[in-house]
C-alpha cells in the first residue's frame, strides 16, 4: 500500500514540478504552487511520509546545484514555508534539510532574480529566528 501511495505522490510532485518549470500562464503557476502548499500541509497532517519530504528537498537540491531552479525554487520556499518548522522539530535533523538551506545561502548571494532572493532570505531568516514572522511575532 506505502509503495503505491509513493508512486502515485511521485507522479503529483514531477507533474507540478513540470507546470512550475514551464514557461506556463499565471493561473497555472498559481495552481501548481497551491499544490505545494496542499503537500506540505498533507505532511503536517502525517499523510505524506518524511522519507517522501526528503526525497523531494534532494530533487530540489540537484535542480539547485545545476542552476536550474530559477520556477522551482519558489517550490521550495512555499514548501518549506510551510514544513520548515516541523522539520526542525523532529530529531534527528536529516543531513539533506541542512543541505538545503546551505543551496538555500548560496542562492541568497548568486541569483540574479530579485524576487527570489528575497523569497529564499526571507525564508532563510525566518529559520534563523526560531520560524517567527517578521511583521507578526510569531
Amino acid at each position: 500500500y506505502q509503495r503505491r501511495v509513493h508512486g502515485r505522490l511521485n507522479n503529483v510532485l514531477f507533474a507540478i514540478l513540470k507546470i512550475v518549470g514551464d514557461d506556463t500562464d499565471s493561473k497555472e503557476r498559481r495552481q501548481s504552487l497551491g499544490h505545494m502548499q496542499f503537500m506540505g500541509e498533507l505532511f503536517l497532517r502525517n499523510m505524506i511520509p518524511v522519507e517522501f519530504i526528503y526525497y523531494v528537498l534532494a530533487l530540489f537540491i540537484q535542480d539547485i546545484k545545476e542552476e536550474s531552479a530559477d520556477c522551482n525554487l519558489e517550490s521550495l520556499c512555499i514548501l518549506l514555508h510551510c514544513i520548515g518548522p516541523a522539520l526542525d522539530e523532529t530529531p534527528p535533523l536529516h543531513p539533506i534539510i541542512e543541505e538545503t538551506y546551505l543551496a538555500l545561502d548560496f542562492v541568497t548571494h548568486s541569483h540574479s532574480v530579485a524576487r527570489l532572493r528575497c523569497l529564499v532570505q526571507d525564508l532563510v531568516d525566518r529559520r534563523q529566528s526560531g520560524w517567527m514572522h517578521r511583521r507578526t511575532g510569531g
